[in-house]
């Protein structure tokens, strides 16, 4: 809307009827401001909802079409306590007690052989059962598909590799085919608190199925270990056995070995030997102390020429040189000595090894039928009694949710690429023009309403939206054109605006309504003049009581008409004057650019009190 006058003051904008638009003004904040969100949300809220009621029917709708999935579980207890065997087990019992075994045992339980070994315990007609339920339905197949293509835009597809048949697959055709199966619905975890358990599960379309597969793999591998177990107690048997012959063989080598050594050198154990020098020794011991004292006793009595002390003397000699010569017997025996502690220890060593390798072979066939395994099934599955997938009330929250948030976020994108002006403040905002008011929409509430009112009337004047001020003037719509009209005339504090015009970039979107209006509004200030100005379309005609067609503005443009006869009166409302358009031109841009045009204005500026020009 602008108002004009020889020299325009302002400007102003005010919306039209056609918009549904709140009229609430904004924060002329343009970061992020959740009340803009929330007035944005209440602007598109039904469409916002329907995309959420979509959302929610169609994630009840897979819901309610995807196969259920189930899950059993079996609980396996490690106890290497119970498992620990003798003999060569010492190793083995380390191998149990090792930080890595429990992961080396969580990794077989996940292997495909123990897979291959849990379909061969599974009968004929649970093997076809296990192929016809995971055969997938429509839903599944149509996820599959749509999921295949979106990958293969993004990923190459893999090079295909042989596979290589394990010995379960090769002892029973096909089976590989159910083990794949078992592989692909197979899970293992440990427990929580890092204890001696693992939980087996196995998920299946077939509640039953899922119980029974899960305790198939438990059964195999309680029997793998078993058999592992079984394996290298053979092996260790095997192995002691042959240690305990070699070992006894040697033991019989030393042994001929010490005897040959005695039989030739004459010679007893080394024990006798030393006890016999030890013997000898001591007896020329007290030989020779014996002779030491006679002699001693004698050459107290006697001279050194004495016989007899001469006889001691040679005694005594004798004695000395019988020890001297055993002492040097003695120590050129020392190598056979050395010789014969040898061989014997070589017995002794061999004889203790023997006798340790042949306790172990007797304990290690006593412990392989008496020991018991260290695995053993805690609880068995049991068959499920609610599906674990899909769980539908999340897939229809999300659905709903998702719905709602993708409504939004179209809200969001309509608002964003939308270069429209909805809002008063979207004028201040793009344009730089203030804005007088905003007129709200006129619906079938408010008509029927001006329709009433209209009948209540003095003059009885028909109902019309373009009088709705003259109709109900309490109305909220009445009450946005005294707005608009206030805020023209305090525009300009030095010159009050007196000449308004009212155009639209755009047909149809309230211009004459506004005008007609707004002059409606004025005339209960002054004396007002309503100029029909639309050369192309005038509306103005539509709406007057004027019975006879006596011209309009072009008439009096051209000298066609005079002033009095193309000034309408207005029957509904007091100082308030239409003068219409007239007959069309051929080229109205040029009348109302005209000299005439602006000389007409001048005069009627004299005359009137303001004057509203509804132009194209």
């Amino acid at each position: 809307m602008n108002y004009i006058q020889k020299d325009p003051i302002a400007t102003g904008v005010a919306a039209g009827p056609r918009h549904r638009e709140s009229v609430r003004e904004m924060d002329d904040d343009e970061g992020f401001d959740l009340v803009q969100y929330w007035r944005l949300v209440r602007k598109h809220w039904l469409s916002i909802l329907l995309l959420g009621a979509a959302g929610f029917l169609t994630a009840s709708w897979y819901a309610g079409t995807v196969v259920p999935m189930y899950s059993a579980s079996t609980t396996i207890v490690i106890d290497t306590s119970r498992g620990a065997t003798t003999g060569v087990g010492d190793n083995y019992s380390y191998f149990y007690a090792a930080q890595m075994f429990y992961q080396t045992q969580q990794t077989i339980l996940g292997s495909r052989e123990l897979s291959e070994r849990a379909a061969a315990r599974l009968n004929p007609f649970e093997k076809d059962r296990l192929i016809r339920i995971v055969e997938p339905g429509f839903v599944d197949k149509t996820v599959a598909t749509v999921t295949g293509t979106v990958r293969s835009f993004f990923r190459t597809p893999p090079k295909e590799t042989g596979s290589v048949p394990t010995r379960a697959a090769a002892a029973e055709p096909g089976l590989t085919r159910y083990g794949a199966v078992i592989q692909g619905g197979k899970t293992v975890t440990p427990s929580r608190d890092n204890s001696q358990i693992l939980h087996v599960s196995f998920r299946s379309h077939d509640r039953e199925m899922a119980a029974r597969v899960s305790n198939a793999i438990a059964d195999a591998y309680v029997d793998y270990t078993a058999e592992s177990r079984s394996t290298l107690s053979e092996q260790s048997g095997r192995w002691l056995a042959e240690q305990v012959e070699r070992m006894r063989q040697k033991l019989t080598e030393s042994q001929n070995a010490l005897q040959a050594f005695q039989v030739s050198e004459g010679l007893v154990t080394l024990a006798d030997v030393e006890n016999l020098a030890s013997a000898r020794l001591q007896a020329l011991n007290d030989k020779v102390a014996e002779a030491q004292k006679s002699y001693e006793e004698l050459s107290k009595r006697y001279g050194p020429k004495h016989p007899r002390l001469i006889r001691a003397k040679t005694e005594l000699d004798g004695a000395r040189a019988q020890l001297n010569k055993e002492s040097r017997s003695i120590v050129l025996d020392t190598e056979k000595r050395f010789e014969l502690a040898k061989l014997e220890n070589d017995v002794k060593s061999n004889q203790e090894v023997y006798e340790l390798y042949l306790s172990r072979f007797r304990q290690l066939d006593v412990s392989t039928s008496d020991t018991i395994s260290p695995v053993y099934v805690l609880d068995r599955a049991q068959v499920p009694g609610a599906p674990f997938s899909p769980n539908k009330q999340r897939i229809v929250t999300l659905g709903f949710i998702g719905g709602l948030f993708f409504g939004a976020l179209l809200a969001w994108l309509r608002e964003k690429l939308d270069n429209t002006i909805h809002l008063p403040n979207q004028m201040e905002q793009e344009l730089g023009i203030p804005t007088l008011g905003a007129v709200p929409y006129l619906g079938r509430e408010e008509s029927r309403e001006g329709r009433r009112m209209a009948k209540k009337s003095r003059d009885n004047a028909p109902f019309s939206v373009e009088r709705y001020y003259s109709h109900h003037s309490k109305s909220p719509f009445s009450e946005a054109i005294n707005h608009i009209r206030t805020g023209i005339l305090y525009s300009n504090a030095e010159k009050v605006p007196k000449t308004i015009l009212i155009s639209s970039a755009v047909q149809h979107e309230g211009k004459t309504t506004l005008a007609v209006n707004l002059a409606l509004s004025l005339s209960q200030l002054g004396n007002t003049l309503l100029i029909d100005a639309d050369l192309r379309k005038p509306r103005v005609h539509q709406i007057t009581r004027d019975k006879h067609n006596a011209g309009g503005m072009v008439e009096l443009l051209v000298g066609q008409a005079s002033t009095d006869d193309v000034l309408l009166k207005d029957e509904g409302a007091e100082r308030f004057t239409v003068l219409k358009s007239g007959v069309i031109p051929p080229n109205p841009q040029e009348i109302l650019s005209s000299r005439k045009f602006d000389q007409m204005l001048e005069n009627f500026e004299k005359v009137y009190d303001y004057i509203v020009i509804d132009c194209a």
